[in-house]
C-alpha cells in the first residue's frame, strides 16, 4: 500500500513538472505565412472581414508579401469592389517572382476585376499571359478557378470588344465541339449564350 501511494505522489510530482515547464514557454510569434495562409482558409469561408485582418496582419509582418496582397485583391474582387483589387492586384504584381503560381493567380483575378470595369483589353492580356504560361492553370486556393475558367473570361473579354472570332476560339479551348457562325446574328446570340453559360 505504502509503494502505491509513493508511486501516486511520484505521479503527480512529475505531471506538475511538465505542467510547470509548459506553463513557462515563451510564446511563438506567428509567420507572415501563418496569417496569409489563414486568410485563404478564411476568405474561402465566406469570412471577408476576417480574412481582411489576416491579410493585413501578415503585410505589416512583410510589406512585400506578394501572396497577401493577391488575397486582399481576391477579396474585393469577391465583394465586387474591382477597383480596390486592382490596387492589391497591382501591388502584388510588382512583388511576385515571374511566372510563379501567385503571380499567375494575380493575373487571373486582375482580369476578372477588368472584366467588371469593362476594361476588356487589359482582361485580354491577362488572361493571355496566364493561358501561355500554363495552359493547365488551377488556382491553389480555389480549384473551381482553373484555365477553363480564364479561357471563359478571355472569351467574355473578346466578345466584349466586338472580336467575336477570337471569342469563339476562347469558347473552343473550353468546349471543342461548339461551333457558331459569328458572322450571323443568329450566330452570335448563341456565342453570347454560351460565353455566359461558361462564366456565370
Amino acid at each position: 500500500m505504502k509503494i502505491l501511494k509513493t508511486i501516486s505522489l511520484w505521479g503527480i510530482i512529475v505531471s506538475l513538472g511538465f505542467v510547470v515547464l509548459a506553463g513557462c514557454r515563451k510564446r511563438i510569434a506567428p509567420a507572415t505565412d501563418d496569417y496569409a495562409e489563414y486568410g485563404w482558409t478564411v476568405i474561402n469561408d465566406g469570412n471577408y472581414t476576417s480574412a481582411l485582418t489576416q491579410f493585413q496582419d501578415a503585410l505589416q509582418l512583410d510589406p512585400e508579401n506578394a501572396d497577401a496582397y493577391n488575397g486582399l485583391g481576391w477579396i474585393f474582387s469577391r465583394m465586387n469592389e474591382p477597383d480596390s483589387a486592382l490596387v492589391y492586384f497591382n501591388t502584388g504584381m510588382g512583388l511576385a517572382t515571374p511566372a510563379s503560381q501567385i503571380q499567375l493567380e494575380i493575373y487571373t483575378g486582375r482580369a476578372f476585376s477588368y472584366h467588371a470595369k469593362q476594361q476588356y483589353l487589359s482582361g485580354i492580356d491577362d488572361c493571355n499571359e496566364v493561358l501561355a504560361t500554363d495552359s493547365n492553370f488551377v488556382f491553389s486556393r480555389d480549384t473551381t478557378v482553373t484555365a477553363n475558367s480564364v479561357a471563359a473570361l478571355l472569351a467574355a473579354n473578346y466578345f466584349g470588344v466586338g472580336d467575336f472570332t477570337n471569342a469563339l476560339l476562347a469558347v473552343q479551348v473550353v468546349d471543342p465541339t461548339f461551333q457558331v457562325d459569328v458572322n450571323t446574328e443568329a450566330g452570335l446570340a448563341l456565342l453570347s449564350a454560351k460565353i455566359e453559360a461558361l462564366t456565370g
